[in-house]
């Protein structure tokens, strides 16, 4: 197992890079053009009297966008080595021909790899949804990381993209007060320049620090609760092993639960959060009594405090970009709560599955049982990948889930891929999801044709004994379909 990750592992580029941030989007059916990723400016604070403090999520903004001008391939010297920056993008127009079917299969199955295992494959054209590939499309195979997308995309159905998690601090009694979690996936101890911007819990102690000793308080004991969550923290298709790429599943984390030394999650990610939260409060002039304690916080309760979430587009960007199965897991409960469902791993699979059959995306034949992919219990056919990434890129309002996606060469999980000859013509073009367990490889996105066809796709294999192989396979076939003149 070698793709899942612990959290986001961002670049930080030089210069005038630096000040560029690109993402392109498809939005297919006559709407195919770039949609701009959201500035990360807009936070400010506010106070009220015991008072309450608090500071929003971002607002929306432009930042520069580009659009090729050219079919040129890039090549690796043409693209930033860590995978940030300014470069051109593929072209996003339907109005090019057609990809002849059998000829689109010949280059397919000309990319073939030996060792590649079980596989499976789907492509249709992203504007009119006409099917120019199958094999073994409707046979569910473990989709990995994948899964993601299903995930984000049930999100984005269930709440509007601008939504976002408050974590708050509230006063349940004199010199009481709880730090409550709302499911802020990326939440940091510190402040974090790096964009997107997440908020951070010094931010919040601050701002604590700050309504208490206005309302002539400054020795309090500090309670969490971290109830917004329920059921098992872990899942059981998940080994032990595991723990080095996800976190036990808790609403209140800083950092994901990870210490600034690097190293293993806490196991008890809350509790830790509640100790660096009486830290802060403590370096800010606030007595903190005792040791934190889990308590639920009351009705009643005064807020004192809160900081936002970066907003749930953002969110899911973030969480497909660095495949942050931690994330994505939170992600899964915020689906199941905006559905009425308990905010569970069966609450969460249940809800996501009820907004996939309402977009027409769900497979009889699929099996979900948690958001990440990391369970090789779940089970999804190439062609509902597929159906989900189409679905994304013809419904503006689930469109954020493209800018999420990694581009080949270029960012995320595929930043150092597609260096085989047939799989250049790809870098830059194919926009994917990857997944990665053992003997497990996927890919499903969409890219455009040499012909300027925007098509989506969807390959897979299980059981793969040439395991760098079957990533060479999936650059390969993708990188064909984005070469094809056919």
């Amino acid at each position: 197992m070698s793709e899942p990750t612990s959290g986001r592992r961002r670049s930080r580029p030089t210069g005038l890079i630096a000040l560029f941030t690109v993402v392109s989007v498809a939005t297919v059916g006559g709407l195919i053009g770039y949609r701009p990723l959201m500035d990360a400016t807009g936070w400010g604070a506010a106070s009220s009297s015991l008072p309450t403090a608090s500071l929003p999520g971002p607002s929306s903004g432009t930042s520069p966008s580009t659009q090729a001008t050219s079919t040129a391939t890039p090549t690796p010297a043409d693209v930033p080595a860590d995978g940030a920056g300014l470069v051109e993008l593929p072209g996003t127009s339907s109005a090019g021909p057609l990809p002849t079917a059998a000829r689109l299969a010949q280059r397919i199955r000309a990319a073939a790899v030996p060792g590649v295992g079980t596989t499976s494959g789907y492509v249709v054209d992203a504007a009119t949804g006409q099917r120019l590939f199958s094999s073994r499309s409707a046979t569910p195979l473990i989709p990995a990381s994948t899964m993601k997308v299903l995930t984000t995309l049930a999100l984005l159905d269930s709440v509007d993209p601008g939504t976002t998690f408050d974590t708050r601090v509230v006063q349940a009694a004199t010199g009481q007060i709880i730090l409550v979690g709302g499911g802020d996936p990326y939440l940091t101890a510190k402040p974090d320049t790096t964009y997107p911007r997440a908020h951070s819990a010094t931010e919040l102690a601050s701002l604590t620090a700050r309504a208490l000793k206005a309302s002539g308080s400054t020795t309090v004991t500090l309670g969490f609760d971290d109830t917004l969550f329920t059921g098992p923290d872990w899942h059981p298709g998940w080994p032990a092993g595991y723990h080095s790429n996800v976190t036990p599943i808790h609403a209140l984390w800083f950092d994901e639960g990870r210490p600034a030394t690097g190293g293993a999650a806490s196991r008890t990610p809350a509790v830790a959060a509640a100790t660096t939260f009486a830290s802060l409060l403590k370096a800010r002039g606030i007595t903190v009594k005792g040791t934190p304690t889990a308590k639920r916080a009351p009705a009643s309760s005064i807020e004192v405090a809160r900081v936002a979430s970066m907003p749930v587009e953002l969110l899911v960007a973030e969480a497909l970009r660095h495949s942050d199965n931690s994330a994505t897991e939170v992600l899964l409960r915020q689906v199941a709560l905006a559905n009425g469902q308990p905010g569970s791993f069966t609450g969460g699979t249940t809800a996501l599955v009820a907004r996939l059959q309402a977009l027409g995306v769900e497979d009889p034949g699929a099996r979900i049982v948690d958001g990440s992919g990391l369970s090789r219990s779940n089970l999804v056919p190439a062609r509902m990948l597929a159906s989900a990434i189409r679905v994304a890129a013809t419904t503006p309002e689930l469109s954020p889930l493209l800018e999420g996606l990694p581009v080949a060469g270029v960012s995320g999980t595929l930043a150092a891929r597609f260096f085989d000859e047939t799989a250049l013509p790809g870098r830059g073009w194919v926009h994917a999801k990857t997944g990665t367990l053992t003997k497990v490889s996927t890919l499903a996105g969409y890219t455009t044709t040499k012909q300027g066809r925007v098509v989506v796709f969807a390959f897979m294999s299980n059981g793969a004994t040439n395991e760098w192989g079957v990533r060479v396979w999936l650059d390969k076939v993708t990188g064909a379909i984005s070469s094809c003149g056919c």
